[in-house]
């Protein structure tokens, strides 16, 4: 069913978005939001139609050490 490995790049992000719409509150409320990059691997058949996430993380090295283990112990390329 799949039988390839890909990597898409994105950004992992928080959305405080708060519920108040009073002028005094929002001049001392701090910035909370975050965003971080992220990888996120998938598996893919051959026509490229079917996808499956199987693990998102937002290390690179951790990306390469996942594919490897990945790649070693299953049917799937790169």
């Amino acid at each position: 069913m799949y039988d390839k490995l890909t990597v898409i790049k994105g950004r992992l992000s928080t959305n405080y978005n708060y519920s108040h719409d009073i002028r005094e509150f929002r001049n001392w409320e701090p910035d909370l939001n975050v965003s971080v990059n992220s990888f996120s691997i998938i598996m893919i058949n051959e026509n490229d139609n079917l996808r499956k996430k199987i693990l998102r993380l937002t290390k690179p090295e951790k990306v390469k050490t996942a594919i490897n283990f990945i790649v070693e112990n299953t049917n799937l390329n790169f």
